[in-house]
């Protein structure tokens, strides 16, 4: 069933005056279908109102336990000092031109396949210098 399905769905039985509970995360069909709104954060109650008396960011920091603003903090302007760099680091028929330029304060991340098997993988290998690259 799609949403826009569901929604019309519910819609119906609404009218209908069919009491319907809708458990979701995806807070703009929430705020479109329902009239009250009950957050429940670990298994109690924090929260019910009418839905046209709240917004998504009420309901979010109501989940999380906190403001939004904190459950996603800005982000850091300037980075620290260079922790790691490669530049076209291959290894021939497992990777190739790898590219990375990590900073202090900074999360990275690489995928692929080869992910997986970390610390395993070539190139992870490569790049901590535990194998040699082949440039």
């Amino acid at each position: 069933m799609t949403s826009s399905t569901c929604s019309a769905l519910i819609r119906s039985l609404r009218t209908e005056g069919v009491l319907v509970i809708y458990v979701s995360h995806r807070l703009e069909e929430v705020m479109q279908i329902a009239d009250r709104v009950t957050v429940i954060k670990d298994g109690r109650v924090v929260g019910e109102m009418p839905t046209a008396q709240t917004t998504p960011d009420e309901i979010v920091r109501l989940m999380a336990g906190r403001r939004l603003d904190q459950v996603f903090p800005a982000r850091r302007p300037n980075p620290g000092p260079r922790l790691l760099a490669t530049e076209g680091l291959t290894r021939a028929g497992v990777f190739a031109d790898v590219t990375l330029d990590v900073k202090a304060g900074e999360s990275s991340a690489c995928s692929g396949s080869w992910a997986v098997a970390a610390p395993k993988s070539p190139s992870a290998c490569s790049a901590l210098s535990a194998r040699r690259p082949e440039w």
